[in-house]
């Protein structure tokens, strides 16, 4: 999961958090992680992953603390 560690792109197409988020098409995944980079949630690179060039995430501090707010607002909503 996102909130632990590093994803690539791809992988967060399955993830949980990108599920929750509302993000149910891999079209959908790259605009949403450049809003994030943009808003200073998310920190992405490029690396090279079993010989392709890869998006690789983690996120920032102000990311982090986004997500326990969201998903205390979803603990109370269930």
């Amino acid at each position: 999961m996102l909130h632990s560690g590093s994803e690539r792109g791809q992988e967060m197409t399955t993830s949980r958090d990108v599920a929750r988020a509302v993000l149910n098409r891999d079209a959908m995944v790259y605009p949403a992680m450049r809003d994030l980079v943009e808003g200073g949630y998310l920190d992405c690179r490029q690396e090279d992953i079993e010989g392709e060039r890869r998006h690789v995430c983690r996120l920032t501090e102000k990311g982090k603390e986004a997500y326990l707010a969201t998903a205390r607002v979803w603990e109370l909503m269930r």
